[in-house]
């Protein structure tokens, strides 16, 4: 038998150790466990050449802590990477996974100065002004 646990789930690998045999963490790697992780960079990057094909200099991030164990620093230093090889300026927030959080700081991002599409982590995609 076979069990999936799931990587945001706050469960710490000590408690997990016992069935490190016949478990597969998803959304998480962690060392000697079997895991199915998303390709966090890949998706940054991929989305932030596109917008930058469209034409699109000033681009806001609105992601999560890197506390965040499954995808926050990741996809957020995906991000600043990418800024920083094409010479764009970086505006991000990281307010955490919470549905009320991601609004209040929708709100705020985007109108950055110049700032007309972004990457919201964990809500609904792109938006574009």
């Amino acid at each position: 038998m076979a069990w999936c646990c799931l990587g945001f789930s706050g469960i710490q690998d000590e408690i997990l150790k016992p069935w490190q045999r016949s478990l597969v963490l998803l959304a998480r790697d962690a060392s000697g466990f079997a895991s199915v992780c998303y390709d966090d960079e890949g998706a940054i990057i991929t989305l932030m050449q596109r917008l930058f094909e469209q034409g699109h200099r000033y681009i806001s991030y609105l992601g999560v802590p890197h506390t965040d164990v499954t995808t926050g620093k990741r996809r957020h230093e995906a991000y600043l990477t990418f800024c920083k090889k094409h010479n764009l300026p970086a505006v991000a927030s990281l307010p955490g996974l919470g549905m009320k959080q991601g609004y209040e700081q929708a709100a705020s991002v985007p109108d950055a100065p110049n700032h007309r599409a972004g990457l919201r982590h964990g809500y609904s995609g792109a938006w574009r002004k």
